[in-house]
């Protein structure tokens, strides 16, 4: 019996090619907007539409000046880089989505959230 081979552990990640390295937590979907239409006598059909691909980012909080800040003050329409085990993924005309802050008093931590929509993705390598 052969042993598991290693699993990719860590997501690189890059808005307009600055390297994010304070990121702590990243979680990417793709929604597909669909559904089906129904008549007097039954269903019709189904469709398939277009959906934005969004990309949730937690930022650990240095108390110097963080990436987020920065990010959250520089960006308007950027580009958005990250690795899915060996590929590199890409997202094009991004824009930030609602962001959102969590404290735990009890263990100090702070952590910020950002959400970025784009268009993609697509392999890049």
């Amino acid at each position: 019996m052969a042993l598991p081979s290693a699993l990719h552990s860590r997501v690189r990640q890059w808005i307009n090619a600055v390297e994010v390295v304070e990121a702590t937590d990243v979680a990417q979907a793709q929604p597909r907007p669909g559904g089906y239409k129904f008549g007097a006598a039954g269903p019709i059909g189904s469709y398939e539409g277009q959906g934005a691909c969004t990309v949730d980012i937690s930022f650990a909080q240095p108390e110097a000046r963080s990436q987020f800040e920065q990010f959250v003050s520089e960006l308007k329409n950027f580009t958005y880089v990250w690795t899915k085990g060996s590929a590199k993924l890409m997202l094009t005309n991004c824009r930030l989505g609602p962001a959102s802050m969590r404290n735990n008093p009890d263990s100090g931590e702070t952590s910020v959230t950002l959400q970025i929509m784009g268009i993609g993705p697509k392999q890049v390598n």
